[in-house]
């Protein structure tokens, strides 16, 4: 939702618009009409796409409620923004029937400190984002800012541009911004992962003003650990594998770029074009462009 909110937002034309709404509206409602559960070719569950209380009640499932629940209110509250089909309010209806909202509230899990999900961290954010911006209800939209509110309180020691971002911009409050532009300029340029050690460190504790929640007391810079995707462990003291692997940089774009979408960075200040612009240079960059077969027509477009 957090891509296809965007891409509708701020990208898409007008027939883009449709064949994005459409492809959101038969995903959700494949989830609605199945009790909010996603189904592969066989007919069976997926592996980790179920938010309905039959898998969340269960002990495997127990430990998502509040995250999986929050994102089931996601589906339906964006998918209803963009389509106006009455079947996703009447499946939050469904939803709020199965009281997920306390669960929802303390989506961030603490306990134990060791069983921190950073990839967790990253889908619940990418919740929130469209959610608090596609809800109506004054209530419920109180009970997602107090979820996010407290989920960023758990996550702002890491210091994390994308995190704090999403955050600034929902609530308009302070996002610790210079932390977050220091993060993305401490990259390094070449993006070589490497091998580093930080345990042995007489300095490691937790800085003053913030509560540690895991099993890790300090948050690193980029220069003293690797580059990394924004679900990955900034607080982790020792890794790396020896510059055997480049990093991708999508992570530092993405967080850039929201940057300086809401503000939180502005544009540089200078008229010297080598510094703003990139040279062509003849490469093919990325993959090459589609050659085969147009696409296939939509059942819209074959009536």
């Amino acid at each position: 939702m957090y891509e296809t909110t965007n891409f509708l937002n701020l990208v898409a034309n007008e027939e883009e618009k449709k064949w994005a709404t459409e492809h959101l509206h038969r995903v959700v409602g494949h989830i609605v009409d199945n009790g909010f559960v996603l189904r592969d070719v066989d007919g069976q569950p997926t592996r980790w796409a179920r938010w309905d209380p039959e898998y969340l009640q269960t002990p495997y499932g127990y430990y998502a409620r509040g995250l999986n629940g929050m994102e089931a209110f996601n589906y339906v509250t964006t998918a209803y923004h963009f389509t106006r089909d009455p079947k996703f309010m009447e499946g939050k209806q469904k939803l709020l029937g199965w009281n997920y909202l306390p669960d929802i509230l303390r989506q961030k899990l603490t306990f134990h400190p060791g069983f921190f999900t950073h990839f967790d961290d990253r889908l619940a954010f990418y919740s929130y984002y469209p959610l608090i911006q596609h809800e109506t209800d004054p209530e419920l939209k109180t009970l997602w800012l107090r979820s996010l509110e407290r989920s960023w309180e758990v996550k702002r020691i890491e210091g994390l541009p994308w995190f704090n971002f999403i955050y600034g911009a929902l609530t308009g409050n302070d996002c610790e911004n210079e932390r977050a532009v220091a993060h993305l300029r401490e990259w390094p340029l070449d993006l070589h992962k490497i091998s580093y050690t930080n345990s042995h460190r007489d300095d490691l504790y937790t800085p003053k003003g913030y509560t540690m929640y895991s099993e890790r007391v300090k948050p690193l810079s980029p220069r003293e650990t690797e580059p990394d995707r924004w679900d990955g462990n900034w607080m982790r003291l020792d890794g790396g594998n020896a510059g055997a692997v480049v990093a991708e940089p999508g992570g530092w774009l993405d967080a850039y770029w929201m940057g300086r979408f809401y503000g939180f960075i502005t544009a540089p200040q200078t008229d010297d074009k080598e510094l703003t612009t990139v040279p062509h240079r003849g490469l093919q960059l990325g993959a090459k462009p589609y050659a085969g077969p147009p696409r296939p027509k939509l059942q819209h477009e074959r009536n």
